[in-house]
C-alpha cells in the first residue's frame, strides 16, 4: 500500500492486515508513523508487515520498491496506490516543477508500479486498485494539474486493465472528500458543515468505507477497468 504511514493509507492497510494479508506499509516522510503501524499490527501476527521508504518521483524509484516487496515476502498478490501530492496550482502563478509533482506521484507512479509488478502479479492472478478522485472528471477551482493527474490516473487505469487481462486486474477507487484538508487548505467549521449537507447522503465517507471497497474489488474476480465512485453521491449533484 502506497502512502500508507497515515490517514486513508494507514486505514486500508490496516483492515487488509485484519483479513489476513501481509502488508508492505509504503512511506515518503512519515517514518515514525509508518513504523509504529508496522508494530503495532506485527504484534497481533508476528512478522506479517514491513515497511519501505520510496520517493515514487520516478520510475526507478517504483520499480526499487515493488523489488524489494516481492524480496520480503517472496511474492505480491495485490498493489494499491493511494500515495498522492495534492496542493492548489492557480494559474496566475505556473511551475513546471508542480506539473511534475502531481503528475509523478499520481499518474506516472500508477503507471510505473504497475508495470514492474506486473509479473509477479500475474504469477498470483493478482490485482492493482488505484486511489483516485471525483474531481478528475468534476473540475476544483485552483487544482486544475491536480484534477489533470488524477483524470491521467484514471486513464492508465483502463489501458492497463486490457494490458494486463486475463491474469491481473486493475481498477479505481474515485473518492469523495474523506479527511478534511489541514494547514493552508483547511476548511472552516461553516464550509465543513455546507459540504455535509450538500451530499444526497449527508454523510462524509470514511477511510473505512475505501477499505471495504478495496476488499470488495480484491476478491470480485470477473471485475477490472472499472472506476468505483464513493462519495456519499456528490458526483451526482448539480454544479
Amino acid at each position: 500500500v502506497t502512502g500508507a504511514s497515515a490517514r486513508i493509507g494507514a486505514v486500508i492497510a490496516d483492515q487488509l492486515h485484519a483479513t489476513g494479508y501481509n502488508i508492505i506499509i509504503h512511506y515518503r516522510s512519515q517514518h515514525d508513523a509508518a513504523e509504529n503501524l508496522c508494530q503495532r499490527v506485527n504484534q497481533i501476527r508476528k512478522d506479517s508487515a514491513a515497511i519501505i521508504h520510496a520517493d515514487l518521483q520516478t520510475a526507478q524509484d517504483c520499480a526499487q520498491l515493488i523489488e524489494a516487496s516481492v524480496k520480503i515476502f517472496s511474492g505480491l498478490h495485490g498493489l494499491i496506490h493511494n500515495a498522492s501530492s495534492f496542493f492548489a496550482t492557480p494559474t496566475a502563478q505556473p511551475k513546471e516543477d508542480d506539473w511534475n509533482n502531481l503528475f509523478n506521484s499520481n499518474a506516472k507512479a500508477a503507471y510505473f508500479l504497475a508495470c514492474h509488478a506486473y509479473a509477479e502479479l500475474k504469477t498470483n492472478n493478482g490485482w492493482v486498485i488505484n486511489i483516485s478522485d471525483i474531481n478528475a472528471k468534476t473540475a476544483l477551482k485552483n487544482y486544475s494539474i491536480y484534477c489533470a493527474a488524477k483524470a491521467a490516473q484514471n486513464s492508465v487505469t483502463q489501458a492497463l486493465a486490457l494490458e494486463m487481462a486475463p491474469n491481473v486486474r486493475v481498477n479505481t477507487i474515485a473518492i469523495g472528500t474523506t479527511i478534511w484538508p489541514s494547514e493552508n487548505n483547511a476548511a472552516t467549521e461553516a464550509e465543513k458543515n455546507a459540504y455535509i449537507n450538500s451530499l444526497p447522503l449527508k454523510r462524509m465517507v470514511s477511510p473505512i468505507d475505501i477499505a471495504q471497497a478495496i476488499m470488495f474489488l480484491a476478491e470480485q474476480e470477473t471485475i477490472t477497468g472499472q472506476i468505483l465512485t464513493i462519495d456519499s453521491g456528490k458526483s451526482i449533484c448539480s454544479a
